[in-house]
């Protein structure tokens, strides 16, 4: 298996500067902001940890203060808001993502380590424990199927596939990758779900995108593009070493207070490629890469087609977080000229629908 991961590694890296597809890169218009300063109720955000919208045009978001996951319609008005800090049924501790279902919403917790399932209306509906440290989380589309990506600390990862209905998620060790971690050295893997397969950014300080069946098996040539690492100003260095040291703190916890390696920054003035969770699939199956390359005020997503070929570059006004594509439509969580959170929705329209 080893020798078949770095065969097909070493193909994709012949062709890992891509030309774009002229004409495949769809155009955005801004149709919805939800949010602002002066707003009062569901409307007002604090941080926004995680978004999705759905084929009609409705967003729910999830938050850090209460009500912690909320609901609004296609026109930005509040549908409900559920959700207060907590341990007990509908109560969250550190959520990071919501997965929309036919049946309802699923939550992945990090601090109650378990995933909390919500009917349609927001009211709880059970729990289940999450077993490892999740570092990344994707949604199967809007089927209630979601995937977690748990680190063991020692350079191995495991997809956990998780579908509703079964008492346990299933788990596939994934391939060992193609250089091994340098000790000490955070990294944050990306993760992308569609209902055909998965999508792992291991590093996003590289360019380096497997392809993966929902199993975990590799199914194609990794996406690659040869770029320069964009660089980080003074103010964003002294931003990422308060994250490290954060970071660092939460393994030392996952590890029952052990020291373990000191953690490494690397090279502090390079940013990575890949965001944060910065991977996503739309219903057409197309690859959406949010990067780390855009100027001030701005974000640049690559978009890769179904079958892998890239399509192209999209730039988008504002440090974008939390985004999805569904549909027709593409929400993303951006802060403001003045630094308050908002939801944006944008109607997503391709060449050939002209």
């Amino acid at each position: 298996m080893r020798r078949l991961f770095l065969a097909v590694l070493a193909a994709s890296l012949l062709v890992s500067s891509p030309r774009p597809l002229s004409g495949q890169v769809p155009r955005l218009t801004l149709t919805r902001e939800i949010g602002c300063e002066s707003c009062a109720g569901l409307t007002q955000f604090s941080t926004i940890l995680d978004l999705s919208v759905d084929e009609a045009g409705r967003v729910m978001v999830l938050v850090g203060d209460a009500p912690m996951l909320r609901l609004f319609a296609e026109d930005g008005a509040p549908i409900w808001g559920r959700g207060t800090r907590g341990s007990g049924p509908g109560e969250f501790q550190r959520p990071i993502r919501a997965v929309a279902g036919p049946a309802g919403v699923q939550v992945v917790d990090m601090g109650l380590r378990r995933v909390t399932r919500l009917d349609g209306d927001g009211e709880p509906a059970g729990s289940s424990p999450i077993r490892g440290f999740p570092v990344a989380v994707a949604a199967a589309g809007r089927t209630g199927t979601f995937y977690l990506l748990i680190d063991d600390f020692r350079g191995g990862l495991t997809l956990e596939r998780w579908t509703p209905g079964r008492p346990a998620p299933e788990r596939h060790p994934l391939p060992p990758p193609s250089a091994p971690r340098n000790a000490g050295e955070i990294v944050f893997p990306a993760l992308a779900a569609s209902e055909g397969g998965i999508a792992v950014a291991r590093d996003g300080n590289r360019y380096l995108i497997e392809r993966l069946a929902p199993a975990g098996g590799a199914v194609g040539p990794p996406l690659a593009r040869d770029l320069p690492n964009p660089q980080r100003s003074p103010e964003e260095i002294a931003a990422l070493e308060r994250r490290t040291a954060r970071a660092a703190a939460r393994a030392r916890s996952e590890r029952g207070g052990r020291a373990g390696p000191a953690p490494s920054l690397g090279d502090p003035s390079r940013k990575a490629q890949i965001a944060i969770d910065g991977l996503r699939f739309d219903d057409r199956g197309r690859l959406w890469v949010k990067t780390m390359r855009g100027a001030e005020g701005s974000t640049v997503f690559d978009l890769f087609s179904p079958a892998g070929a890239f399509l192209g570059e999209l730039e988008i006004d504002g440090a974008v977080g939390a985004f999805s594509p569904a549909g027709a439509w593409l929400a993303v969580a951006v802060e403001t000229s003045d630094g308050f959170p908002v939801v944006r929705r944008y109607r997503v329209a391709d060449d050939g629908g002209r």
